[in-house]
């Protein structure tokens, strides 16, 4: 395992590195790291209250955000702003990909607020 994921293992933060796997697409890191996390929901410390499936929505990783559904990770959570959850995550990075992968798994409440906000950003709002 890459050593910038061992500062944050060294101290104790295993969701740290965990998320800095996601960040920088290392997938070997990010299957490492994957079994030693105790809650797949846990909420970033850097201040964004994202989980680990927001983060690889963001960084557009298809196959880490299927792992990380097929292993119980919540795509309804929502962040801190209302408007912030994986489905609309993928509308902001413009990823029909997961969207569309995300959009049936995601409860009907926050598909209509994702719906809201494509027309928003389609400027149909």
């Amino acid at each position: 395992m890459c050593t910038k994921y061992y500062y944050e293992l060294a101290n104790g933060d295993p969701e740290g590195a965990f998320i800095e796997a996601i960040h920088f697409g290392d997938w070997k890191a990010f299957i490492a790291l994957l079994s030693v996390q105790e809650d797949i929901n846990a909420i970033d410390n850097g201040g964004c209250d994202w989980t680990p499936l927001m983060w690889a929505v963001h960084e557009e990783s298809m196959e880490m955000v299927k792992v990380l559904v097929e292993v119980g990770a919540d795509v309804n959570y929502r962040a801190s702003d209302p408007e912030e959850f994986a489905l609309s995550e993928a509308i902001y990075c413009d990823n029909q990909e997961i969207f569309n992968y995300l959009e049936p798994l995601t409860s009907p409440e926050l598909q209509e607020i994702a719906r809201k906000i494509l027309k928003d950003k389609l400027g149909n709002g």
